[in-house]
């Protein structure tokens, strides 16, 4: 394991052997998710160069191009995050560690997910002609001049929403445990899952190749929705119309991948919904009907268990 592990003045500590434990969990994990060699190789990589900051007060340092320690607040709260730990920048490209900041209490399901945003963290960002770059955490990308002032999203391809969506659903197959964060945008990343690994590879890949290609077949696929309804889906959801019109076109394009959701696989979508994000009045399958163009597997009521995630995903 090459992974570091420091304190707060950026010192080398002992790791705890539950971290070291789960690292090579993700790294054999990893193996199993049928990526692409090219990108298991880079997330591997990846996690290799992760810093790991252990913190028990209300701040944790990163390190900026000069060298010297920023210290950050941190809200009580939070148990872990990711944040870009140590930034390196010269003329031709911007070059970021990922880190994440841990309590000495954290837990396993929070350290897995600020992995996960790790590891999908594009480290190496060479400036363009015009002097602009991008940073790309899954499929979440932020912009930036060569002065490291915030620059507008030129290609409009970033989702808060998906990416967060993306990290929860992993998270939660990794550990089995489904505690109900980012319920709807781990419905929708699932659902986006299950006919093909488009989503999965442009969630992992260094570059936005693979976010296009995705945004492509979908728009391809299906009519109800386009990209930007994905960039405007935030990682609150509260937009229950946005969130249910998204559900419904990720059941019509796995039937038009040969996928097509069993009333049972939809029953217990919606059921998941229901017990954790409650509606004033009514069910998610209502709002989620009022989009379909086949409404047939909505004939019966409602089933009464929980959101299994492995039927949602199986072929």
């Amino acid at each position: 394991m090459f992974v570091k592990v420091i304190n707060e003045d950026f010192n080398v500590i002992e790791t705890p052997a539950n971290v070291e434990q789960i690292i090579n969990y993700i790294k054999d994990s990893l193996g199993k998710m049928n990526l692409d060699n090219s990108i298991l190789n880079e997330l591997l990589l990846n996690m290799d160069n992760i810093n790991i900051q252990i913190i028990d007060g209300e701040t944790y340092s990163i390190k900026l191009p000069n060298g010297s320690l920023r210290q950050n607040k941190i809200s009580n709260e939070v148990g872990a995050l990711k944040t870009n730990m140590v930034i390196n920048a010269n003329d031709e490209e911007l070059n970021i560690i990922p880190g994440i900041v841990m309590r000495k209490n954290f837990n396993n399901h929070q350290l897995i997910h600020e992995i996960l945003h790790g590891i999908s963290s594009r480290q190496h960002n060479l400036y363009n002609e015009d002097g602009i770059t991008y940073t790309k955490t899954g499929t979440k990308i932020d912009y930036y001049d060569n002065s490291l002032n915030d620059y507008p999203n030129v290609t409009n391809l970033s989702s808060e929403g998906l990416n967060e969506g993306i990290t929860e659903y992993l998270t939660s197959l990794l550990t089995n445990e489904y505690n109900g964060n980012y319920a709807s945008q781990v419905v929708i990343s699932s659902l986006f899952m299950t006919s093909n690994n488009n989503l999965l590879n442009a969630y992992f890949m260094n570059d936005c190749s693979g976010l296009e290609k995705f945004y492509d077949d979908v728009e391809e696929k299906q009519t109800l929705i386009t990209r930007q309804d994905f960039i405007n889906l935030t990682s609150k959801g509260y937009d229950f119309d946005l969130i249910s019109k998204i559900i419904a076109a990720g059941i019509e394009y796995n039937r038009v991948h040969g996928k097509e959701m069993t009333e049972e696989k939809l029953g217990s979508l919606t059921q998941y919904l229901d017990n954790n994000m409650i509606l004033d009045s009514g069910s998610w399958k209502d709002l989620i009907a009022n989009y379909q163009t086949n409404k047939t597997l909505w004939t019966k009521e409602k089933l009464n268990t929980d959101f299994d995630y492995a039927k949602v995903i199986e072929d």
